[in-house]
């Protein structure tokens, strides 16, 4: 078995990528270079494990939880949320029991490409959890259900 956690996602069909580019930029939201580099590649929310077992951040403090939402459907949140995510040029892609507003890659020119979270709960500050997307994964691993 590969435990690769790249091998969990299935490749991005480049008709469907034209069109989420497309998207992005008609909610204006410039993506990244690194991180649209991943998703010219990858479905992000296409992540599925091997049978038995799911995908854990090495970091338990992000709370990490998937990548169940699409890469349009997040850009549809942060259209809707001018006061959190636009104000600080995050998009949220995957999804954190910790973290309400998830875990996002910011794309201005002071936090471009990096993998972001709350640092407290209403601090307003972010803290940096990886240099860009392919780190963050990179972080990933497989664990069987019935390991803790």
């Amino acid at each position: 078995m590969n435990l690769n956690p790249f091998a969990a996602f299935e490749l991005q069909d480049k008709n469907s990528l034209s069109t989420l580019i497309k998207y992005a930029q008609n909610n204006e939201v410039e993506l990244p270079p690194i991180f649209k580099l991943f998703i010219s590649t990858f479905k992000i929310e296409s992540a599925t494990p091997p049978e038995d077992h799911y995908l854990v951040h090495n970091d338990p403090e992000l709370g990490f939880e998937g990548f169940e939402i699409s890469i349009s459907e997040r850009i549809d949140v942060y259209a809707d949320s001018p006061e959190f995510y636009q104000s600080k040029a995050l998009l949220p892609f995957a999804d954190s029991g910790i973290y309400s507003t998830g875990i996002c890659v910011g794309f201005d020119i002071s936090n471009a490409d990096k993998i972001l979270v709350e640092d407290e709960a209403g601090s307003g500050g972010l803290k940096v959890v990886a240099t860009n997307i392919f780190e963050f994964i990179k972080a990933l691993r497989f664990q069987r259900f019935n390991e803790v």
